[in-house]
């Protein structure tokens, strides 16, 4: 697993940094000495493990590992191994649904991981018409469809 962060904007404001994904959602995280600041650049980049963020942060694997786990309870994270597996012209078809399924990636289900499920899922549809519409319309006494 390599973790890989959404895209989100963010802001540093003195010893905080803010983290907006979602318009309705802010999260705020103290960052004194830039440390989740250089994670979250790395995670940007992606391609790497926990391990390997660990290393280059000169942190304990447990804490990055606790550090990756809240970033994704608060959804903001996918797992890079993930992504990209979609050839150019599924990635460019889809390009306005994998945005849209981009709010529900995880580290277990990414954006990819949500299309091509769909993608695989068989669903039958019945239905007459659309909202308000009649299959037989009502007929009235005298009306030449009830003689």
């Amino acid at each position: 697993m390599r973790p890989r962060l959404k895209t989100l904007a963010r802001e540093r404001v003195g010893h905080e940094l803010r983290l907006v994904y979602d318009p309705r959602d802010r999260l705020v995280l103290t960052d004194p000495d830039g440390t989740v600041e250089k994670l979250l650049d790395l995670l940007e980049e992606g391609g790497r493990t926990v391990e390997e963020l660990a290393a280059e942060l000169s942190l304990p694997v447990s804490d990055v590992s606790a550090a990756v786990k809240a970033l994704d309870a608060e959804r903001l994270l996918e797992d890079g191994d993930h992504l990209g597996l979609l050839g150019q012209e599924d990635a460019e078809r889809h390009f306005s649904n994998l945005a849209f399924f981009e709010s529900f990636g995880t580290l277990d289900r990414s954006r990819e991981d949500v299309l091509r499920r769909l993608r695989e899922s068989h669903v039958l549809v019945l239905g007459t018409g659309g909202l308000n519409s009649n299959t037989i319309p009502p007929t009235s006494p005298g009306s030449a469809s009830a003689r």
